[in-house]
């Protein structure tokens, strides 16, 4: 979400957290994949519910290649023109001693094995 621009705290109906945006869009979703899911895993009695759910919600996120779909939803439920794919805004890392630009591995450069 905040690769695509978007502040994952600023939430519509959901508010008070730093996930509260994510939320939301996660809601547009739920009937399609989480409901299901859950009353599939259910309904199937095998295993550890919890662990069947999360694997039927991983597996239909694949199979209805819902990752790529939200990127395109949100593009157009906020409006995003689609040939704007980022921000032009120039990312910087912050800290209290100073202004360091983002995209740089800072890692020590290190001799292979």
């Amino acid at each position: 979400m905040a690769g695509l621009g978007f502040v994952p705290a600023l939430g519509i109906i959901h508010t008070g957290t730093d996930r509260a945006f994510v939320y939301d869009i996660a809601d547009i979703y739920k009937a399609e994949i989480a409901i299901p899911a859950a009353f599939d895993a259910v309904a199937e009695a095998t295993g550890n519910p919890n662990v069947e759910v999360r694997r039927k919600v991983r597996n239909l996120v694949v199979e209805k290649r819902l990752m790529q779909r939200m990127v395109g939803d949100l593009k157009y439920l906020m409006d995003v023109p689609e040939h704007e794919l980022y921000s032009d805004a120039e990312l910087m890392l912050w800290s209290e001693l100073e202004v360091i630009a983002s995209g740089v591995n800072w890692a020590e450069e290190t001799a292979a094995p």
